[in-house]
């Protein structure tokens, strides 16, 4: 049958990174607050559908102006 989960995020030291490219460096950041949901046959890894809602004033680059 098929598979409905509500994510459960993970540990904070284990958040989704993300990174940009600025043209003059790349810059890395963490993903604080997020949510979402895994549906599909796991016997059919390609039904596997998976939606994911980021607040984006939750990005953190550990810069506080930039993260303004």
């Amino acid at each position: 049958g098929a598979l409905g989960v509500t994510y459960v995020p993970p540990p904070p030291d284990a958040l989704p990174a993300i990174s940009g490219d600025l043209g003059v460096s790349t810059v890395r950041g963490e993903l604080d607050k997020f949510e979402g949901t895994l549906a599909g046959d796991p016997k059919h890894p390609a039904s596997l559908r998976a939606n994911m809602t980021i607040q984006a004033a939750s990005v953190n680059t550990k810069n506080d102006k930039r993260d303004e």
